[in-house]
């Protein structure tokens, strides 16, 4: 019994000396890491977060969020009264998005019976997208993984509704009211690129969109006046796209740099923050690099700055994995929002030629036969923002076609990028017709 009671001992005092050595190499593993941090990592990644801010590149969100001065009014509360008088029953709803209203009498019929629910709801917002100021409430000092941003649907929503009633003003004859219609979206998208947030700026480009397609359904329906046409025409030529991007671009920065240093979003992050400090600023150097590359790539002029953007999320790919976990996984790929940006220049800039054209009808009776014409009469026309060079144009039957030679750069006669004929095509194809496009805006009249 005592030689069985001994060797229990043994291995108990045995057992608790491999504790000790490991809690002794884990103490020292751990003030090793917060030495390398105090001394190393730290402060290389301060000098670094230091120099960007030197340069402009990382600057506190709340000095980049819009501010509406005291006693201006503010879009936002206004857009707000909006979303509440909205008035819109399910059927309704789903009677509107079976299709373009345009396209049926049954539901073209529904659409004059909401627009004619909804005049209150139409005046606010026209007379909010005409405010200088719009600055939405929402918790910048919050955590960036649950911020949500719950105006921006409405937003979109109250352009889907100005679209419809351009639609139905257009097809009762109403044309330059349908132009209106068209210019209070884009100052919506206008209010929404305030925001510095990526998804801010999707959303003023899908609004832009809009505007721009349902401009191009209008102008085939019917001519407005040289006031009208004049009006919006100079409303674009005020439309910059670069500036609020690269805005939004340091906003993403701000907001995303808060997880690094303040471990927000999950237990994982702060465990990470404070377990592995050192890997975790080499983790932040990654990033800060990246995102200095990106929004320096977003002030480019394409193509080179979709080259930069590549570049730059091959750099991040390629980084060893121990030294860039949150990069990875908090960095998104922002090539598509630069193309789509540049896209929906295009599109604006289409639009501006097309009115152009049709002032000059206007005015001598007839389309030119080449865009120089155009400005030899003094009317002044934007370049392709994709080439740099004249958009393309050509007379298409009693009307015309202006185009964007679009991302590739390349004249694909005119060719939009048509989603519906995607499917069912071969892969091969399909990869193609996502690659070679143009950006066209065609008047059938």
């Amino acid at each position: 019994m005592s030689t069985v009671s001994d060797a229990a001992r043994r291995e108990r005092r045995s057992l608790w000396r491999v504790f000790v050595i490991i809690l002794a190499c884990l103490v020292g593993l751990a003030l090793l890491l917060f030495i390398g941090s105090l001394l190393v990592t730290g402060p290389m990644v301060r000098k670094q977060a230091a120099g960007l801010q030197a340069s402009g590149y990382l600057v506190p969100i709340e000095r980049l969020v819009p501010q509406v001065p005291p006693g201006e009014p503010n879009a936002a509360d206004v857009y707000e009264q909006a979303f509440r008088a909205r008035v819109v029953s399910q059927d309704d709803e789903d009677k509107l998005s079976e299709g373009p209203v345009s396209d049926d009498p049954r539901r073209m019929a529904v659409a004059r019976r909401v627009i004619a629910a909804n005049s209150e709801y139409y005046r606010l917002l026209e007379d909010a997208s005409r405010l200088p100021y719009c600055s939405f409430a929402v918790d910048w000092g919050g955590d960036p993984a649950s911020m949500i941003f719950p105006h921006w649907a409405k937003v979109r929503e109250a352009a889907r509704m100005l679209q419809m009633r351009a639609l139905v003003r257009s097809a009762e004859g109403r044309v330059d009211e349908a132009v209106r219609d068209c210019g209070t979206m884009l100052r919506m998208a206008e209010h929404a690129k305030l925001e510095p947030t990526l998804i801010a700026q999707l959303v003023a480009y899908a609004i832009q969109g809009m505007a721009t397609q349902t401009l191009e359904d209008v102008l085939s329906k019917g001519a407005p006046t040289l006031e009208a046409c004049r009006q919006l025409s100079s409303q674009m030529a005020l439309i910059e796209q670069t500036e609020p991007s690269v805005r939004a671009m340091k906003g993403e920065a701000a907001l995303s740099l808060r997880t690094f240093k303040e471990g927000r979003g999950a237990p994982f992050l702060r465990a990470y923050r404070t377990v592995v400090r050192p890997l975790a600023d080499l983790d932040e150097q990654s990033y800060l690099a990246a995102m200095k590359r990106n929004i320096d790539a977003f002030g480019l002029p394409w193509p080179e700055s979709r080259e930069a953007v590549q570049s730059s999320a091959e750099e991040v790919d390629g980084l060893p994995r121990y030294r860039s976990v949150l990069t990875k996984m908090v960095l998104p790929v922002f090539g598509r929002a630069l193309e789509s940006r540049e896209s929906k220049t295009a599109q604006i800039g289409a639009a501006r030629i097309a009115l152009a054209l049709i002032i000059y009808k206007l005015q001598r009776g007839a389309y030119p036969d080449s865009l120089p014409v155009l400005e030899k009469a003094g009317l002044r026309l934007p370049d392709d923002p994709f080439t740099h060079q004249p958009y393309q144009y050509r007379r298409d039957g009693a009307g015309f076609l202006v185009y964007s030679l679009g991302p590739d750069m390349q004249d694909d006669g005119g060719r939009p990028l048509d989603y519906a004929a995607l499917r069912g095509m071969p892969q091969e194809q399909r990869q193609r017709a996502l690659e070679h496009y143009d950006i066209p805006f065609r008047v059938s009249r």
